[in-house]
């Protein structure tokens, strides 16, 4: 049975960009983990945004392999997927 690891927070200490809610690790039985995390950004700050092949923001064994933005009014929300294994290479080095 997979294990949920919860990681609430900041990104990087990024004052421009903020984690909504925490995020969530997924760890299957083969030791990958998958998982996601909301950002929120003033609306056209790309340059705070994390962008596909940035690191999650608690397990630097995981970069994220998918970035969904949302356009709303006067902010932007940021899905980004991640995976990675512990103790070895990310699929993405």
């Amino acid at each position: 049975m997979a294990s949920p690891i919860t990681v609430p927070g900041t990104y990087f200490g990024n004052t421009g960009c903020k984690i909504e809610s925490g995020g969530e690790l997924t760890e299957d039985n083969r030791g990958m983990y998958t998982g996601s995390i909301v950002f929120s950004v003033k609306a056209g700050n790309w340059a705070d945004m994390p962008g596909v092949g940035s690191k999650h923001p608690y397990c630097d064994f995981c970069v994220m392999e998918k970035r969904k933005i949302t356009f709303a009014a006067g902010f932007w929300k940021i899905t980004g997927d991640y995976v990675g294994a512990r103790g070895g290479e990310s699929w993405r080095s």
